[in-house]
């Protein structure tokens, strides 16, 4: 696998620092790492996906010699936490997107984006294949895990709403906000007297 069992690959060449968070093993026993790139010499951050095969070497099938870079706005701090493999065989990923304001004050948003098979966008979710959601808060909105319903709706939760609280939001399976789930597709739940982080999630049967 790779060159002693490790590969390391340089999503930006010129800059500074590429991180991985998650990974996820497709059927074919493809890997597909996820997490950010620093893209830009102002130190703003991309979603990175990069697919290997088996043995370690890039995927060349998949986006740009294995690697895709997705900006949702431009100048934005965008990061994935999450990933899940559909049944399709299409790439969900999950995680931020940060407006950066005045003074350098950012507005973190849940931002999730669904890539075809060979790393392009899919242009049935979202806009353009991209969702980004406000919960609320200029501090908060970051989704740290996902999981799927047994009909494909997204379950997607973090830090969110006007307090900083557990969030968990349903969308449909184009990106849309399940109406049906807490009547808005939303619901955020205080813990502590402080900011509260959820981290992962599963479904029960």
């Amino acid at each position: 696998f790779g060159t002693g069992g490790k590969v390391m690959p340089n999503l930006t060449g010129d800059f500074n620092y590429d991180l991985a968070y998650t990974l996820a093993i497709q059927g074919d026993g493809k890997i597909v790492l996820a997490g950010f790139c620093n893209c830009s010499s102002a130190g703003f951050h991309d979603f990175a996906l990069v697919r290997y095969n088996p043995n370690g070497t890039l995927d060349a099938t998949f986006g740009s010699g294995g690697i895709v870079l997705t900006d949702f706005n431009n100048g934005s701090d965008d990061r994935i936490n999450a990933i899940a493999i559909l049944a399709d065989g299409k790439i969900l990923a999950g995680g931020r997107t940060a407006i950066v304001g005045m003074g350098g004050v950012g507005r973190l948003m849940f931002g999730l984006a669904r890539y075809n098979t060979k790393g392009t966008l899919d242009t049935q979710f979202g806009t353009g294949g991209l969702v980004t959601h406000d919960l609320g808060s200029p501090a908060a909105g970051e989704i740290r895990a996902l999981a799927l319903t047994s009909r494909g709706k997204i379950l997607a939760v973090g830090p969110g709403g006007v307090n900083n609280d557990f969030a968990v939001v349903r969308y449909t399976t184009d990106g849309s906000l399940d109406n049906t789930f807490d009547s808005d597709g939303v619901v955020t739940t205080p813990v502590g007297s402080s900011v509260d982080m959820a981290y992962s999630v599963n479904i029960q049967s």
